[in-house]
Order: C-alpha cells, then sequence, then structure tokens
C-alpha cells in the first residue's frame, strides 16, 4: 500500500481522468497512461508518478507506468464512456478540489475570456459530467452543461492526422 501527498495524488489524478486510461498487456503486464500533445504537462505528470516511486517510460505524447496495484485502483473509475469520480473525491475540501479540477482542464478543458476566467471542459461520460458540474459548484463556479458533438459526429484529430467518428455524445461543461 501506498501513501501518497494528496495535492500530489489530485493533479495526477484529475489529469488521469481526462487523459489516461489503463490496459492489460498481451504479456500481462499493468498499463496506467496518460497522453497529450503537450510535452510539459508529460513532463510534469512524469515527475510526479516518479515522486510516487514509480519506474516511468515517457514516449511521444506518452507517459506509462507498469503497475498492478495503480491499475487495478484506476480501472475502478472506468473508460472514457463511463469514467467517475468516487465519493471520497467529491467531498474533498474546496481547495483540494480545485487542484483536481485545474487538472481535468489542463488535460480535457480549456480556459478562455478575458483574463482567462471562463473554463470548459469536455467528457463522454455522462457521470464525469455531472461530476465535474458537482465540483464546479463547490469550489464556487456556476455551471451548466451543454451537448458538444453527438454520436457518429466526424472529428479530426491534429496530433493524429486522422478523421474519427464521434463514438458517443460529447458534452461540455
Amino acid at each position: 500500500e501506498k501513501q501518497l501527498p494528496i495535492e500530489l495524488w489530485l493533479k495526477f489524478f484529475g489529469f488521469w481522468l481526462a487523459e489516461g486510461w489503463v490496459s492489460k498487456g498481451k504479456k500481462g503486464d499493468y498499463n496506467v497512461c496518460v497522453s497529450n500533445t503537450q510535452k510539459a504537462l508529460l513532463d510534469e505528470m512524469r515527475i510526479l508518478l516518479e515522486t510516487f516511486g514509480y519506474d516511468v517510460y515517457q514516449g511521444h505524447n506518452i507517459v506509462r507506468v507498469r503497475d498492478f496495484q495503480l491499475f487495478n485502483y484506476l480501472k475502478k473509475f472506468g473508460k472514457a464512456a463511463d469514467k467517475h469520480m468516487p465519493l471520497e473525491i467529491k467531498s474533498l475540501s474546496k481547495d483540494l478540489l480545485e487542484i483536481l479540477f485545474d487538472y481535468y482542464i489542463k488535460g480535457d478543458g480549456h480556459r478562455y475570456g478575458r483574463n482567462n476566467k471562463g473554463l470548459s471542459a469536455t467528457t463522454i461520460s455522462k457521470q464525469l459530467r455531472d461530476d465535474l458540474q458537482e465540483i464546479a459548484l463547490k469550489i464556487g463556479m456556476s455551471a451548466y452543461y451543454k451537448l458538444h458533438q453527438k454520436k457518429g459526429t466526424p472529428f479530426s484529430s491534429p496530433s493524429q492526422g486522422k478523421i474519427y467518428l464521434q463514438s458517443e455524445d460529447s458534452w461540455n461543461i
């Protein structure tokens, strides 16, 4: 069992909710991954994971850890379409929730408007959409959601240069 500093864990967990997944490899390896086109963010995730005591692989746009315990813990929070936050996270203090929310925004969101005070986040998980709205309200922000793209809508991936079909409805919070 690992004991991790909560502030650092919330940075990783917020970013993982936005940009991460787990997978079991063909050779029995248990992978925990995060991906992003911003090298500085991936460098920060690599440093966090190393601080937690993990051996980290960093490639082009990806950071990966192979660890059975971390894999099993994170897989409980679902894949893209059914990701969610546990009640014990949503029950944290406003200051801690701000850390989690900020790192989710760094992954699947953006800041906009004068002074960059507007925030927008995206997810295909209805439960995570609701979790993010709840957290926004708990940290003192007004929050609503709207349909961003319907399932089946074509979209392009600039980082991969491909066109995909939206697998589920996507939501903006």
